[in-house]
């Protein structure tokens, strides 16, 4: 029940004579059960901006409320009723808050699913760089063993060349920053064999 103050209408024929007690139904602002979040939360803030300073029948802010609803206020008008508008549409315009919000929705679950990844990826790059380091020492000690097996100075030469051209290749090797010292040794290893088989401090090795 509501109350029309005396001369409210028209103060200089007093009208009403005297205050009125009023009795009226609730205006209700209803839409269907399947309209979208962002379009309900939109005709909420209209109606606030129209109507939210109250009138002659309503009081400031009585309208839109969720008080004296005859129907169920469903959970996203609930929320704006609760919190106001959401913090990207009190900054940005409706079409790029709406976009956002569907990003963030889409982004979740793959976030979701790489982050598995995520976490298994410094792993993954140093065994990948390693590997690349790695599989070099394998030709280096190649190499090695071959010299050993060989006392023909040809032989030595065409592993010496071997040992002078695996050196440049890995002279081109790029790496982060971080495997750096392990590339150096690389090379520090190349030239300690062949320095080796150069001063011929590697001889045939045979079992007994």
């Amino acid at each position: 029940m509501e109350t029309l103050p005396e001369g409210i209408i028209d103060p200089r024929q007093n009208i009403p004579p005297g205050t009125v007690s009023l009795l009226a139904t609730t205006a209700n602002l209803v839409a269907h059960d399947n309209l979208h979040p962002a379009i309900a939360s939109l005709l909420l803030q209209a109606a606030r901006k129209i109507h939210g300073g109250g009138g002659l029948f309503s009081a400031p802010g009585e309208f839109p409320s969720p008080r004296y609803a005859d129907f169920p206020v469903s959970d996203d008008a609930a929320r704006y009723f609760e919190n106001g508008p959401g913090f990207l549409h009190q900054y940005l315009p409706f079409w790029a808050a709406n976009l956002v919000q569907r990003l963030i929705v889409l982004l979740i679950p793959i976030a979701t699913v790489l982050l598995p990844f995520v976490r298994f990826a410094p792993p993954f790059l140093r065994w990948r760089v390693r590997r690349r380091i790695y599989r070099w020492y394998e030709n280096v000690r190649v190499a090695e063993a071959a010299a050993r097996a060989e006392t023909s100075d040809v032989e030595r030469a065409r592993i010496l060349e071997i040992l002078y051209e695996l050196q440049a290749e890995v002279g081109g090797i790029e790496v982060p920053l971080g495997y750096t010292d392990q590339l150096y040794q690389l090379r520090l290893h190349i030239r300690f064999v062949r320095q080796l088989i150069e001063n011929r401090e590697l001889t045939a090795t045979k079992s007994v």
